[in-house]
Parts: structure tokens; sequence; C-alpha cells
């Protein structure tokens, strides 16, 4: 036993003297992505006259190649089903070629942070806020909403999925509307939702989504249409988000979104 105990205690005189010795692992680093990233102009093929109409009535193609980020201050009010609401304020973070979104704000219970990149949603810091949602409302879906509605003339250009309009429009809240759908590239499937331009104005300022499985469907729908910054792209200044069914008839509000004006 004791000459066990000598020959480990001189090992360890040993790695002392040629100068080794043991360090913590350190933690693992989380590395976010770059969001903030602008298109390869070789990439950037408009593909028929509906895109060319949606893009030019946001502002050009010219001017949303410019953009890496569009930051905005907000009030947003969620609909509860019991007939109460909640108030808070925002910081939106969009970034339309990277297809994300950061959130931010201060709440009473704590400040928070949360992003969605490329159909993840992941928590930055601070307190769970998905308790204020509606309950017919999730996270993904609240950022899905938050991202097509704003960016849609860069998702033309994501590369994930293919689009497809309609020649016939149809007639939807007042208005009448073409209907692009979409077909996942990775799937060959078609992906149940919907763009929707206006005949009129050539924006689009509906879209609509939701899962396979259920018989209803989120639609989002933009207005006040200005420019965001000096770059003279167009998004709206306030967004409404809908349970709709899956005609795309809005049956009811959950969230209502109010830009601050700079």
């Amino acid at each position: 036993m004791r000459h066990l105990l000598f020959v480990n205690v001189s090992l360890m005189f040993l790695f002392v003297l040629a100068g080794c010795h043991w360090r913590p692992e350190p933690e693992p680093q989380i590395v976010l992505p770059q969001l903030d990233i602008l298109p390869n102009p070789n990439f950037i093929v408009v593909r028929g006259e509906y895109q060319a109409k949606a893009i030019d009535a946001a502002g050009g193609i010219q001017a949303w190649m410019k953009v890496a980020k569009i930051e905005r201050n907000c009030v947003v009010t969620f609909y509860m089903p019991d007939g109460s609401y909640y108030l808070t304020e925002q910081t939106h973070e969009v970034f339309p070629w990277s297809n994300s979104i950061q959130v931010s704000s201060k709440e009473p219970q704590g400040s928070y942070a949360w992003q969605y990149c490329n159909g993840r949603f992941k928590t930055l810091e601070g307190c769970d806020w998905s308790n204020c949602l509606p309950a017919e409302l999730d996270p993904n879906s609240f950022a899905k909403a938050l991202m097509d509605i704003t960016t849609s003339p860069a998702r033309f250009f994501d590369g994930q999925l293919i689009f497809s309009n309609e020649p016939r429009p149809i007639r939807l809240e007042g208005q009448f509307y073409f209907a692009i759908s979409q077909i996942s590239v990775q799937t060959g499937r078609e992906v149940r939702g919907f763009f929707y331009q206006n005949r009129d104005s050539g924006l689009i300022d509906i879209t609509a989504f939701g899962p396979d499985n259920l018989d209803e469907l989120i639609s989002v729908r933009g207005y006040n249409y200005g420019k965001a910054d000096d770059s003279g792209i167009l998004v709206p200044n306030k967004i409404e988000i809908f349970k709709s069914g899956i005609d795309g008839i809005f049956q009811k509000r959950i969230v209502e979104i109010e830009y601050k004006s700079k």
C-alpha cells in the first residue's frame, strides 16, 4: 500500500516538473449565426410578372438588396380566448435575407429576447414569454407570421420554396387577390399556405399558413405600408394576425401590432 502511494506521489511530482497540470474543460460556446447578411446579386432572379409586380410595389429589388436588417419598436396586443387582452411593447429586428427575426422586450416579470431563424425558434435570454400568447398561437407561428408579411419580396429568393400564382383572382376581405402557392424544394410537396397579392396595389398584404392536420389557418394582414428607412423599401406599419378557416376567411383576431414612427 505504501509502495503504491509512493508511486502515485512520484508521478504527480514528475507531471508538475514537466509543466503538466489538469485544467477544467471550458464550457461550450453557443455560436449564433450571422443574421444581417445581404444577398448575392448573381442569385437574384425574378421569376414571373407577378413576382416583379409584388417586389416593385414594396419598393423594388434594388432597394431590398441593400437592406440587411429592419429594426422597429411596436406596441403588441394579444387577445386571449376569455375576452381579455395583454398589452406589451417589443422591439422587432427583422433580417430579410437570412429569413430571421429577433424579438426583445422588458416585461414586469423580467426581460426576454428570442430568435427565429430558418424555421427554428430559440430563446436567447430572459424569462419564458410564451404564456403571453393566445392559445391559438405558438411562438413559431407568431415569428413566421411577422417574417412572411414583412419580408415577402425576399421570400421569393430563399431557395427553399417554389412559388406559383393562380391567374384568376379570388375575393378576400372585400378585395380581389391572386393566390400564390408554395412547393417545398426538399419534399416536392405543396406547403399548406398562401401569399395573397392584392390585384390593385400588387402588394402581398395577406399571408396564410398552418399545419396539415388542422382545418384552420393562421392568416396575417398588413396595413398602412410605408418606408421603413432611407432604403425605400415598403413594409406594413400595422399587422393583424387572425385565426381563419381553410378558405382563408378571417374568423377571430388574436394579435394586433402597431409600429411606432421614428
